[in-house]
C-alpha cells in the first residue's frame, strides 16, 4: 500500500516555496527536468525556479537562490530558442537591483545584468520591483529552517 499523500507529513513548516508566483502573470512553478546545459540546478529546497512565458512564444526559466551567508541572491535564467541565452546575476538580497550591479559591477557583471534585464523585458509580466518579495521568501525559509534544526 502505497502513501495516498494526505498526512500531516505533506505539510510544510516553513511555508511552500513550490506554489507562489510572486505576482509574476502568467508564471508557473517549474517541477520539471532541468534542460541539459542550461546552467541552472535542478529544481529542490532553497531555490525557486519559475516558468514564465516569453513575448515570442517560448518560455523563459528563472530561478532565484540564497548565497551561505545570505547577503546576496543569485537570478538564473534560461531561454531556449535562437540564441540561446544563458546568464546569471548576484544581486543583494536586502534590495535587489539589476541597475546597481550594472552602475557598480565588473564588466562581465555588467553584462550579465543587461541579459537578465533584456529577459525580463521579453517576458510577459515579470519586473525587476517583484525581486524584494522573492528573496524576501527565501530569507524567511532559510530563518525557519535554521530555526527548527
Amino acid at each position: 500500500m502505497g502513501s495516498t499523500g494526505h498526512s500531516l507529513y505533506e505539510a510544510s513548516r516553513t511555508g511552500n516555496l513550490g506554489t507562489d508566483t510572486y505576482g509574476i502573470g502568467g508564471a508557473v512553478v517549474y517541477r520539471g527536468r532541468i534542460p541539459e546545459d542550461s546552467g541552472l540546478e535542478p529544481v529542490g529546497a532553497n531555490k525557486i525556479t519559475l516558468k514564465v512565458p516569453a513575448t515570442d512564444g517560448n518560455n523563459i526559466l528563472f530561478q532565484f537562490r540564497l548565497s551561505k551567508d545570505n547577503r546576496t541572491m543569485t537570478i538564473l535564467a534560461y531561454k531556449n530558442g535562437v540564441p540561446e541565452v544563458r546568464c546569471k546575476v548576484a544581486v543583494d538580497s536586502g534590495q535587489p537591483s539589476l541597475d546597481r550591479v550594472m552602475a557598480t559591477g565588473s564588466r562581465a557583471q555588467k553584462l550579465q545584468a543587461v541579459k537578465m534585464k533584456d529577459l525580463f523585458a521579453k517576458s510577459t509580466e515579470i519586473r525587476e520591483n517583484q525581486l524584494g518579495g522573492i528573496a524576501n521568501k527565501l530569507l524567511e525559509n532559510k530563518r525557519k529552517r535554521e530555526g527548527e534544526q
